[in-house]
């Protein structure tokens, strides 16, 4: 991508003009650098320019950052809001976790002012334990971090256990999953969110660290690698995390379990299982980085 020509990330309101994605690919007034579609143009450091008519729409306006007084009362507000216990008791139905391992997530309810849609609301929090962010979770799965809020880790305040493994899944709901095994957990924002917090939590601790990626590899339509962060978010993000932690000195293990796409599909397909049944297939399937 040459001269003066502003690049974009793609985003839902301008996806690639070429492939339609709204992940990877940058686009411009004009044109779009496609990461999975080729053209005569390669760019040297991956993908490809293609000549699309693509309008971009105007940037907003920043977003003003909550302080963390703010963030604190936001989490408590929607954790004491009135219908939280109805919400916290509704979610862990839907999603196969217990009522208590929501509640020591602090997760709450909330309702926007525009739409009067409802949520359940997922705080994350820094390596000193404070709210850093909130994502709002609607009933149809959709997922919208509250504006002015920062993205963190999802943990309980007594997440070391009984200090010899940790479990780090991708998400909130797998993080619940794990705390109602009785397991200790926390959870990572994103596939490859999150490690320098991580880093810093996990500071003094001796036990074994596992980080678990969600089985989510896709379909080889343009690359064919199978294991990049196009082709298997999931592993690749936990195969990165380990390696990174592994270099600070941690004695960590990555793993996808087979058979199911995340933690929580993995107990609902196996709704009798213990928590010594999941940690054996995770001690089947961990792999050193």
């Amino acid at each position: 991508m040459q001269g003066t020509t502003k690049w974009r990330r793609v985003t839902k309101d301008a996806p690639c003009g070429v492939c339609g994605k709204t992940s990877w690919c940058t686009v411009a007034e004009g044109a779009a650098h496609c990461m999975r579609v080729e053209s005569e143009k390669p760019v040297e450091s991956g993908g490809w320019i293609h000549a699309v008519e693509v309008v971009l729409p105007r940037l907003t306006r920043p977003v003003k950052r909550l302080t963390p007084d703010e963030v604190e009362s936001l989490v408590r507000g929607c954790e004491r809001h009135p219908r939280a216990q109805a919400q916290r008791t509704s979610l862990a139905r839907r999603l196969g976790v217990s009522v208590r391992s929501l509640e020591r997530l602090h997760v709450g309810c909330g309702a926007d002012k525009r739409s009067g849609l409802e949520f359940s609301s997922w705080p994350e929090r820094d390596a000193r334990g404070a709210f850093t962010g909130l994502v709002r979770r609607y009933a149809d799965g959709v997922k919208k971090t509250y504006p002015g809020t920062s993205h963190g880790l999802i943990y309980a305040d007594d997440w070391r256990g009984d200090g010899r493994v940790v479990l780090v899944p991708e998400g909130g709901s797998d993080t619940a999953a794990l705390l109602s095994l009785g397991l200790s957990a926390i959870g990572r924002p994103s596939n490859l969110g999150g490690v320098k917090l991580l880093t810093q939590l996990l500071k003094g601790y001796r036990g074994c660290v596992v980080v678990l990626g969600e089985n989510d590899q896709k379909a080889r339509e343009t690359c064919r690698c199978g294991v990049c962060n196009y082709c298997w978010p999931g592993r690749f993000g936990a195969v990165e995390t380990a390696k990174k932690l592994q270099s600070r000195g941690f004695k960590v293990w990555w793993c996808v379990l087979p058979d199911a796409k995340d933690v929580r599909a993995w107990c609902e397909a196996n709704p009798f299982a213990s928590a010594g049944d999941l940690l054996q297939v995770v001690r089947d399937n961990a792999r050193r980085v």
